[in-house]
């Protein structure tokens, strides 16, 4: 089985741990506390982070600083998590549901304004699956009404609206190390924010309401209890663990990555075809493969999605209950408007396995359910070949090992037939269908090829951690098994005359698809977990011409994919040059965080890229500056060109002065305020026109107006005056 989720582990948490252990401080704000919260402050460009033990805690905390007050009025989605309104509720907050997007399933911003009264005090955006909610829209809102905002950003963590961290754009932001979390310490959480005035308040609450962390400051000689507080700090042990993860961070999300981007690809044609509904992320937001989630057409096809897949020892999910729905809900909150999408989106949502670790169970399952079928396939494929001009054997009894009525032999004749008229690009590269891999019925080879387009006939819907739908999935149990049956209805395999055989030491047998099975050559697939190896054992007649077996488990291997690294389509490596160490790798394509991955074989110190943007975005605008002079050099040199460097320097400061990275182009000059600099390049009339047009002013101060106007350079000596007092 594919389970749903497996918390992330790097291999260096237990390291960390022993660290914390050998220190002699196992409570909370401790050494490796101080570290992720450095971390995150460093990453996110956020002025104060605080773990918690948890982002219900988290939250609660935010709730507090937000001063929240019974009768006031929080508005959210209702489809959440019950954290995201516990935290308001135990205040004595009145909860205000707003309806979602049908797209990014986030709070729909245009329906906030609305629910908006004079009770109302926070709003509380939720990141939902780490995209971010139209956050410009809502701090409008805010403002307007003097709002607070809390972000509940649990499934954001390293995700971004417009550049900015999500968590740190509202008043406060929560976040989740939950071991479902990209990053985990098991149960944990943050709580972030950027101004000052909430920070003695913050550290009072969370330190039981005492006024502790003022203490070991040496602030004040005792601490005290001065306000409402409870425990919020999570364990030393709790923060070396995460710290390993945020250390690992690069690897874990390129992983990540790695996965969403797979499932996105490889389910496309489903989207295409109208059946499934892929996850949407707007052009403004960057996600964090939090998840990937997949909607079909109602709950009755995610439930039988749901018990197919597991069928095939695949852990599927649905997520959230709609709050409103539920009794606490009713009680404690309302509805703002019509419920248009919340409910009918979420039953229509489900969500996939995604998890960091890939170990040797699951590289097995790839073996079993598409190396071997795709092995058994080309083997068939050959021998069809190889036998089809021989007249005197039976293509199909080798294949399957049984014998085919006339009717079934004209079915077959009539599919080559069409087959040799186009169907396929060529015989040599055409696939074989249900009936060359063994289908001796028709009927049941398009059983099978139905099912296995996913049409997602099955049994009951089960759950993890989350509330069962039981009545509504046991009705769809009853009505779907009678209607269309089940998934793959798969009759037992044949059955081999041969009495079983030894299995060799160390060795045991593995269970394959059922269209394997009737692979008459084929005999047994077996693991041994000790050493990592599988063993595939096939078995032909003595009168099949020779086959090259090396060669199609070659060309199985390639088209099966166990692992991939985003962005890298090939690698090459280049020949060693005149006094070189070492080799050289290069690449089609750029990805700088799993590149470090392999750090143990290849040297990160020299990793180089011409794709500035990418050197921009991984090392920062100095090493951004450094590739756009070394590119420049290189294209001056192939024409034998000599350029002063700091002529390049100039071009480069330019092109990244507002530390980001801008074409020296007509379109980048349009971007600077400037118009002096602007018509000292190109286009001269265009640029004075838009000056006069628009009133725009230049106060002449950079070194080039300067120069022009016949005035000192303001930088070096030239920033200031030497005035010499005059006696009278």
């Amino acid at each position: 089985m594919i389970d749903f989720n497996r918390p992330a582990f790097t291999g260096r948490e237990f390291d960390y741990i022993r660290d914390a252990v050998q220190r002699g401080m196992l409570c909370g704000d401790g050494e490796y506390t101080k570290r992720c919260s450095q971390w995150m402050m460093d990453k996110f460009h956020v002025n104060h982070v605080m773990l918690t033990t948890s982002c219900t805690h988290a939250l609660e905390m935010a709730a507090h600083l937000c001063d929240i007050k019974p009768g006031d009025e929080v508005i959210m989605p209702s489809y959440t998590f019950v954290s995201t309104a516990d935290a308001f509720v135990l205040k004595g907050a009145k909860i205000v549901f707003v309806d979602i997007r049908p797209d990014t399933m986030n709070i729909d911003e245009k329906l906030i304004e609305a629910a908006v009264t004079e009770k109302t005090k926070v709003i509380v955006p939720v990141h939902y699956a780490g995209v971010a909610c139209e956050m410009d829209t809502i701090m409008e809102i805010a403002k307007k009404y003097n709002l607070k905002v809390v972000e509940d950003a649990a499934q954001g963590v390293d995700a971004c609206y417009k550049g900015k961290a999500l968590g740190t754009i509202g008043d406060f932001g929560c976040y989740s190390f939950h071991e479902t979390k990209n990053y985990t310490m098991g149960e944990g959480g943050a709580i972030l924010f950027n101004r000052d005035e909430y920070l003695e308040k913050a550290e009072i609450l969370r330190e039981k309401g005492t006024d502790r962390s003022k203490f070991f400051r040496g602030q004040v000689d005792k601490y005290r209890w001065i306000d409402y507080g409870s425990s919020y700090l999570p364990s030393e042990l709790n923060a070396a663990y995460l710290y390993a993860q945020l250390e690992a961070r690069n690897q874990i999300f390129a992983k990540r990555m790695e996965i969403y981007n797979y499932y996105h690809k490889n389910l496309a044609h489903l989207a295409q075809e109208g059946k499934i509904e892929q996850p949407y992320v707007p052009e403004e937001c960057s996600h964090n493969a939090h998840m990937y989630y997949i909607k079909v057409r109602d709950i009755q096809v995610r439930t039988r999605l749901i018990a197919y897949l597991r069928e095939k020892g695949i852990c599927s999910v649905f997520h959230y209950v709609p709050l409103h729905s539920a009794p606490a809900g009713q009680k404690f909150g309302r509805f703002s408007g019509e419920d248009v999408y919340t409910t009918k989106e979420s039953e229509r949502l489900l969500r996939l396995p995604m998890f960091y670790n890939l170990d040797m169970e699951d590289v097995v399952e790839v073996l079993r359910n598409s190396f071997m079928p795709t092995l058994g396939m080309l083997v068939a494929k050959d021998i069809r070949k190889a036998l089809r001009s021989n007249q005197g054997m039976d293509v199909e009894k080798v294949i399957s090992g049984k014998d085919l009525s006339n009717t079934q032999r004209m079915k077959l004749k009539k599919s080559e037939e069409k087959q040799v008229r186009g169907t396929v690009d060529s015989e040599d590269d055409a696939e074989v269908d249900e009936d060359e891999m063994g289908e001796a019925d028709g009927a049941d080879a398009a059983r099978a090829v139905k099912s296995a387009r996913v049409e997602y006939e099955g049994a009951s819907e089960e759950g993890e951690n989350e509330e069962e739908e039981s009545s509504s999935a046991k009705t769809t149990e009853d009505k779907t098994t009678e209607e269309v049956g089940t998934p793959m209805e798969e009759e037992s395999a044949p059955q081999s005359d041969r009495p079983p055989e030894k299995v060799p030491e160390g060795f045991i047998v593995l269970e394959v698809p059922f269209k394997v099975m009737k692979l008459k050559f084929f005999r047994r697939m077996m693991y041994d977990a000790k050493n990592n190896k599988v063993r595939i054992e096939l078995e032909l007649p003595p009168s099949t011409p020779k086959l090259l077996l090396v060669e199609l488990a070659e060309k199985a291997a390639q088209e099966t994919l166990v692992n991939a690294i985003q962005s890298i389509n090939k690698c090459i490596v280049t020949e060693k040059e005149a006094g070189d160490s070492c080799y050289t790798l290069q690449t089609e394509g750029v990805n700088f965080p799993t590149v470090w991955m392999f750090q143990h074989l290849v040297n990160v110190n020299h990793v180089y890229s011409n794709d500035i943007w990418k050197i921009l975005e991984t090392y920062g605008v100095e090493a951004a500056r450094t590739a756009i002079i070394t590119e420049i050099i290189r294209v001056f040199d192939v024409y034998s060109i000599s350029v002063d460097p700091r002529h390049l320097a100039l071009i480069a400061d330019y092109m990244t002065q507002d530390g980001s990275y801008r074409p020296m182009n007509r379109g980048g000059m349009e971007n600077i305020e400037s118009p002096f600099l602007q018509m000292s390049f190109e286009t001269t009339t265009h640029f004075l026109s838009n000056a006069i047009l628009y009133g725009i002013s230049d106060s002449m101060q950079s070194p080039s107006a300067c120069i022009s106007t016949g005035k000192v350079i303001k930088a070096g000596t030239g920033v200031f005056d030497v005035v010499q007092p005059l006696s009278v």
